[in-house]
């Protein structure tokens, strides 16, 4: 969507699964790109028909490059591009998937030399050569819209959200599956002071586990699940501090937001985000420690995170503003 919004050429967006009026149903942003969506309703198994919906796109738009994530559209773009001169750009988020020898065999099978070959962060680039057994892709980092998420007003992004106005506000955000390891944030409450509260935003299958998990702990009370929130900027503007816990990460896009917003990030130590998180103020702690975490939480509360949004600010605007990003790409496609 951001590559979408940022293009300064013609670009449509393919998703391979899903109907339209479902896709516009759960995700409303999409509805401001219009015509430029094109959903191919996939069914479950391999496709040739989807191979040549997507070829009829391609010619239809008189495509010159594609670019295509992850293993399945990488698979079905190089099938559709077969006898045309089409370019084709693949990028890459992480490379864990790669320990699967299935996944690896099948990847390193599609890629050959007509094909670009991006990583969207040195990390990534450095496994991908290791798993891939091949010299490292070009690395373009994903980027987001700086000059959306900015420091904002935090008493009235609290109001908004209905958020505690007085607390010491830890925020995580992503989609809620087992990955993001919310457990190692919620076993931090309990030894916390009361004052720190934890807002929550995104959905997913592990909200109901870890509710129920935080009720057990005697500290239900003291999170607040905000579900899906449309903007985004104003949750990152209402908290005091971005915890990021994950145990497996690509490159994550909110905490890009999130010190764009101004915010200071503890996260682990895990994917990207060493080498995306502002070091004059973040601090990193080895995944599933809830005891380190627990201590580094304890250690924030004083300390006055407004002087450091500037410092975030730019940190992020500096290394991965969407507009290079946009740019990179672009140059690619027409050039590589």
């Amino acid at each position: 969507m951001n590559l979408l919004r940022h293009a300064n050429c013609p670009m449509h967006l393919v998703a391979l699964e899903g109907s339209r009026e479902d896709s516009l149903r759960q995700w409303p942003l999409l509805r401001e790109f219009g015509d430029r969506l094109h959903f191919l309703d996939k069914p479950a198994g391999f496709s040739w028909q989807s191979v040549r919906q997507l070829r009829h796109l391609i010619r239809r738009h008189q495509a010159q490059a594609i670019h295509t994530h992850h293993l399945g559209p990488l698979l079905y773009g190089k099938l559709a591009l077969l006898g045309e001169t089409c370019r084709h750009v693949h990028t890459e988020h992480d490379a864990w998937h790669l320990e699967d020898p299935k996944q690896r065999w099948l990847t390193r099978l599609l890629l050959n030399r007509n094909i670009r070959l991006v990583a969207d962060a040195p990390m990534v680039a450095n496994a991908l050569a290791e798993q891939l057994d091949t010299a490292a892709p070009l690395v373009i980092l994903n980027g987001i819209d700086t000059r959306t998420f900015t420091p904002g007003n935090v008493t009235e992004a609290r109001a908004h959200f209905h958020l505690p106005e007085h607390a010491f506000l830890i925020g995580c955000a992503g989609r809620l599956v087992p990955e993001k390891a919310l457990e190692t944030l919620i076993a931090t409450l309990p030894e916390l002071p009361q004052p720190i509260h934890v807002a929550i935003a995104g959905d997913g299958d592990m909200r109901q586990h870890w509710q129920q998990m935080a009720a057990e702990l005697g500290v239900a009370e003291r999170i607040s699940w905000l579900g899906h929130v449309k903007d985004m900027h104003r949750f990152y503007q209402a908290i005091d501090l971005f915890c990021l816990p994950s145990v497996r990460e690509g490159l994550p896009l909110a905490l890009l937001e999130a010190q764009a917003c101004g915010c200071s990030v503890v996260a682990s130590r895990v994917g990207a985000i060493p080498e995306l998180t502002n070091p004059a103020t973040g601090t990193l702690f080895a995944p599933g420690d809830s005891r380190s975490l627990a201590q580094i939480l304890a250690s924030k509360i004083n300390i006055q995170h407004h002087k450091y949004r500037e410092l975030n600010q730019q940190f992020v605007a500096r290394v991965a503003d969407i507009r290079t990003t946009v740019a990179r790409y672009e140059q690619l496609a027409c050039h590589y």
